[in-house]
């Protein structure tokens, strides 16, 4: 009995809170109007605002290692025989090659990098067989 007592009085509680921080939170929310929010990030996207504060490296496979390791690893397909597939490097839309082309493209070039499931990359490249894919943009 006593539980239930102590439960009823911690719901009671809890209730009067929220409508307390409804209140301060209404507030809080025209404050936070005037100032702009945070801007999102797309973990599929490394945008030239990020690269440029990666300072000190030189090429897009140390930027990528640094930023978003998780584009260099090995994704598995779902099929019945599940294989790992690397990520194939396309330029600017065309097919480079293995990762480690991207060794060959110097970050002062680059304008985005973004990686393509391999859902994705099968539906808007054709030929890349099953495989994820990097797309390094540049800048014109």
């Amino acid at each position: 009995m006593r539980f239930l007592l102590t439960a009823g009085t911690l719901f009671l509680v809890g209730c009067s809170g929220r409508t307390a921080t409804t209140a301060s939170t209404t507030g809080g929310v025209a404050a936070s109007a005037v100032t702009a929010p945070a801007p999102s990030r797309n973990p599929d996207v490394i945008s030239e605002a990020e690269i440029a504060l990666q300072r000190d490296v030189a090429n897009a496979f140390d930027l990528i290692r640094r930023i978003r390791p998780n584009f260099l690893r090995a994704q598995e397909r779902t099929s019945l025989r599940t294989t790992a597939a690397a990520a194939l490097v396309r330029l600017n839309g065309q097919l480079l090659g293995e990762i480690s082309e991207l060794r060959g493209i110097e970050v002062s070039r680059i304008k985005e990098i973004r990686f393509y499931s391999i859902v994705q990359a099968e539906s808007l490249f054709s030929g890349d067989r099953g495989r994820p894919v990097i797309n390094v943009t540049t800048k014109s």
